[in-house]
C-alpha cells in the first residue's frame, strides 16, 4: 500500500491480515500510514491485548508515536 492509503487499500491489507493463518505482523511504515493501518487493525479487533495478534513495529511508529495518533 502506499503512503497515503485510500481506505480500500488499507481495508484490504487489514483484511488480509485477518483471514491470515499467522497471527504475527510486522509492520513496515511511516507512522501517519501505521496510525491508519493500526485504527482499522483495533476496530477489527486484531490490533490490541485481546486479539491474540502480535504485533512488531518499526521505529517509525515507536518513535513518533504522537503523530501516529494524529491520524
Amino acid at each position: 500500500m502506499n503512503e497515503q492509503p485510500i481506505y480500500g487499500s488499507l481495508s484490504a491489507a487489514v483484511t488480509a491480515i485477518t483471514t491470515s493463518t499467522s497471527r504475527v505482523v510486522f509492520l513496515m511504515a511511516q507512522a501517519s500510514t501505521a496510525g491508519l493501518i493500526l485504527r482499522e487493525a483495533y476496530a477489527r479487533g486484531v490490533f490490541g491485548g485481546d486479539s491474540g495478534f502480535v504485533w512488531f513495529l518499526t521505529d517509525g511508529v515507536t518513535c513518533c508515536l504522537s503523530t501516529m495518533q494524529a491520524y
